[in-house]
């Protein structure tokens, strides 16, 4: 795997699991906006000592790349609505951090689901927060082309 600190070594511990690759079904470009989207949210959420977990499972023909972090947690009244367009959790998981207009988690799911995936989220105020995107593995037909 690989590990490092973030934010010139002040910032959360970052682990990136040994797993190897997989292609989904799909635009792969819109994939990587997806799961960077996801590491960029932990990262924002979680300060040091903290970190972030990033892996990669396959089952039956099935992706699961998990994002894990032990940052702020969202509010258990929020998380039906974080991937709702223009949401935003009202509390100092966003008042302290950078803006944003709330689209993120929201254009993670529509990426998920036009992939004929989907995404889930658990989180624990001052615990962390898991957001575990699944997405179909590409039959061995597929020519290994993407969108750009």
């Amino acid at each position: 795997g690989v590990n490092a600190r973030l934010a010139g070594g002040g910032g959360p511990q970052l682990t990136l699991g040994e797993r190897g690759g997989v292609q989904v079904e799909g635009g792969g470009s819109r994939v990587r906006k997806l799961i960077g989207n996801l590491i960029d949210n932990a990262i924002k959420y979680t300060d040091a000592p903290g970190s972030i977990d990033v892996t990669l499972t396959r089952s039956d023909g099935t992706a699961c790349i998990t994002v894990r972090d032990t940052g702020v947690g969202i509010p258990p009244e929020h998380v039906p609505r974080v991937f709702d367009r223009f949401y935003r959790v009202d509390s100092a998981r966003s008042s302290k951090r950078a803006g944003g207009a709330g689209l993120g988690l929201s254009i993670c799911r529509s990426v998920a689901e036009a992939h004929g995936g989907g995404i889930r989220v658990s989180s624990s105020p001052g615990k962390g927060t898991v957001m575990a995107v699944t997405l179909p593995q590409a039959s061995r037909s597929t020519n290994g082309e993407e969108d750009r």
